[in-house]
């Protein structure tokens, strides 16, 4: 859910600083397109680590790896 989502962030951003490395694993079919960036994109530089055409043995599954601005 929308809260669910919000109150995620609201837990991690605290929990992180300036310079922070955060790894984030999610599954393609549970996102909106481009709802990574919105989210962390203010707060993280994001990077994606893998997808589908990465990694054929996890469909579905993204990585990504997020430093803390």
């Amino acid at each position: 859910s929308q809260e669910a989502r919000d109150l995620y962030m609201d837990n991690v951003l605290p929990l992180t600083r300036a310079g922070s490395r955060y790894f984030l694993m999610c599954l393609e079919k549970s996102l909106a397109p481009g709802e990574i960036d919105l989210r962390f994109g203010p707060h993280f530089e994001v990077e994606r680590l893998s997808g589908d055409a990465d990694r054929p043995a996890f469909p579905g599954v993204y990585l990504y790896s997020m430093v803390k601005t």
